[in-house]
């Protein structure tokens, strides 16, 4: 909901990235994660908080690469974790589904870090995105992840 809002500039607020960040961390609570799915999720958390911190001291590209890392190693703890859920042996029930469905939105968002990471090693990698610190940055890496998820879905 908040990169639609922010897109028709009914929101204005920075940092919003992170709030993704925790809101994908969250998915692990109700998981039975054991230990490597917790610290992957620190790891993250850990990441996003300096990405902010390096902002505010006013260094915006090393925390737009600590935001990328925190995007990657948050979709891939939580891609790890739901994985291993939803492609376990048993019945498939309505658990399943609903994991499967978070499943293909957590690689979504991992490429939204993986796109990130491009775009700030090779500036004139994506037409239309520009490697400059902002939540239009953001909203703009979201929606050509997903847009580029779903042609390739709709293709295959």
């Amino acid at each position: 909901m908040i990169v639609p809002l922010h897109a028709a500039k009914l929101i204005m607020v920075s940092g919003y990235s992170f709030v993704i960040v925790l809101i994908m961390a969250s998915c692990i609570v109700s998981a039975p994660t054991g230990l490597g799915g917790v610290i992957g999720m620190i790891l993250g958390i850990a990441l996003g908080l300096a990405a902010i911190v390096m902002r505010y001291m006013g260094s915006s590209r090393p925390g737009m690469f600590l935001d990328a890392a925190a995007w990657i190693t948050v979709a891939l703890t939580l891609a790890y974790v739901v994985a291993r859920a939803v492609f376990a042996p048993g019945r498939v029930t309505y658990h399943r589904v609903i994991g499967a469905v978070l499943l293909y939105l957590t690689i979504g968002h991992l490429f939204v870090g993986l796109d990130g990471l491009i775009v700030l090693l090779a500036p004139y990698a994506f037409s239309g995105l520009s490697a400059t610190d902002g939540p239009k940055l953001v909203s703009d890496l979201i929606y050509f992840s997903f847009v580029t998820l779903t042609t390739l879905v709709d293709r295959i």
